[in-house]
């Protein structure tokens, strides 16, 4: 089973059981949830191998190749009319 969820995904959850534990989340210098910290992806992967019983999971970050891409037109469009002034 493949699941994609976006790195943000499911924080306000995975925050209040970490402080129902008593843990504090790690935060940033502007009080937000550092996301790495609280690690989405392996929460994620922990509610639903339970819930399909798998008996392996595997987690992987895709988002550094989604960004990677080359800019397309597009995105040079973009970038050229948020700098020029």
């Amino acid at each position: 089973v493949n699941i994609f969820v976006s790195e943000g995904a499911g924080v306000a959850s995975i925050v209040k059981e970490m402080e129902a534990r008593g843990q504090k989340p790690p935060t940033d210098a502007f009080g937000h949830v550092k996301l790495d910290a609280v690690n989405v992806g392996e929460w994620f992967g922990a509610q639903f191998s339970k819930l399909i019983t798998a008996e392996k999971v595997m987690v992987q970050k895709s988002g550094y190749y989604a960004r990677a891409a080359p800019a397309n037109q597009s995105d040079l469009s973009l970038i050229k009319s948020c700098v020029d002034l």
